[in-house]
């Protein structure tokens, strides 16, 4: 019974020595190389003078307010805020108003069993948000006609670089050049040419006749433009190969890959769906 006690005395004292930090004989030590007396000299030296607020507050007072009650600290929140004015946005750029359902919105984002008793992994929670999302993609492919779809793309240019990188991997042509379209939303060509520099790929920005020997080409259907520009370029491009007018529809773009924008069918920003396909 000693020897098992003593065992776990030393099995405990070592995982602390693992995990809790250094003791006095260590800093000691770690001061001592530095040519250091005491810790506070160490961080007197260490940190600049101009940040350093200790210099600027009474010996052994703090520099944080005294404590509000919930009442006073909502009543503080709510003159913040009212300081805000409140406006409607018209700028676009991909950034639309939103409908979250009142159903998500009662029994998920204002139920706080979902972020008090439960976190992200456990079973309850994942299996859920696992289906969630299936369930979109699968209505993503019965939408666009395609075999399968991405899910939790939070925004434009992220869903376009995974489009960039798919078919980089996926494409027979021996070339290093993505062609995206000259209109298309400059944080999505921004995102595009920060992820590619790495890659050793090439953003091109072409109009919509260019595209040989090129792995992919980036048509942007909303842009500041409209759709007009994209659909009159396809229209022409058929009537000058075959000879005839058409009326498109989505489906006779015959798209090997797209990425498109839910709009109002973001649920929430808590996993359970994403903004892009």
């Amino acid at each position: 019974m000693t020897q098992t006690g003593t065992t776990t005395t030393t099995a405990g004292a070592a995982f602390r020595q693992r995990h809790i930090g250094i003791d006095e004989r260590a800093a000691r030590h770690m001061l001592d190389q530095l040519g250091y007396s005491q810790l506070e000299d160490l961080i007197t030296a260490a940190i600049p003078a101009a940040i350093n607020v200790d210099q600027f507050r009474p010996l052994g007072s703090s520099l944080l307010p005294s404590a509000a009650t919930e009442t006073e600290a909502l009543a503080e929140l709510r003159e913040l805020a009212a300081r805000n004015t409140v406006r409607r946005s018209l700028i676009g750029q991909g950034y639309y108003g939103t409908i979250t359902p009142s159903v998500i919105k009662r029994n998920v984002l204002e139920n706080p069993s979902w972020y008090t008793a439960y976190t992200p992994y456990q079973p309850e929670i994942s299996q859920g948000r696992l289906e969630a999302i299936l369930n979109f993609q699968t209505m993503i492919c019965d939408f666009t006609g395609l075999d399968i779809a991405n899910g939790s793309m939070l925004d434009e240019g992220t869903a376009a670089v995974e489009a960039m990188l798919l078919a980089r991997r996926s494409t027979k042509v021996d070339s290093n050049v993505f062609v995206v379209d000259s209109d298309a939303l400059p944080q999505t060509k921004s995102l595009l040419v920060a992820r590619a520099e790495p890659l050793d790929i090439d953003i091109v920005e072409v109009d919509f006749a260019s595209g040989a020997d090129v792995p992919a080409i980036t048509l942007t259907y909303n842009t500041s433009e409209g759709h007009k520009q994209v659909a009159e370029a396809v229209q022409q491009m058929w009537k000058d190969v075959l000879g005839i007018s058409v009326e498109l529809e989505n489906q006779e773009w015959k798209v090997f890959l797209s990425t498109a924008e839910m709009n109002n069918f973001q649920l929430c920003r808590m996993g359970w769906t994403a903004d892009y396909a």
